[in-house]
């Protein structure tokens, strides 16, 4: 299978396209989204020991609260 160099970047994430739209991490200061090759997208967390906690989180002990403006970024 040939890879082409010139691939397009997957399109940017849309916050009503989410996973888990109630879960704490999107307003977190720690959460980065990760997308797959097959466009499924994880939550992934910098603080906690496992990386892709369970979701949707309701209560997390490391919640750092992100400024408003930045809560609903898509581009972590």
């Amino acid at each position: 299978m040939h890879m082409s160099s010139s691939s397009t970047p997957p399109d940017p994430l849309r916050f009503d396209d989410l996973p888990f739209p109630a879960s704490q991490c999107h307003r977190c200061t720690s959460h980065r989204y990760i997308r797959s090759g097959k466009g499924s997208v994880f939550i992934m967390c910098s603080v906690l020991p496992q990386k892709y906690p369970r979701q949707p989180v309701s209560a997390c002990s490391v919640f750092q609260p992100a400024p408003e403006d930045q809560s609903r970024s898509t581009t972590k």
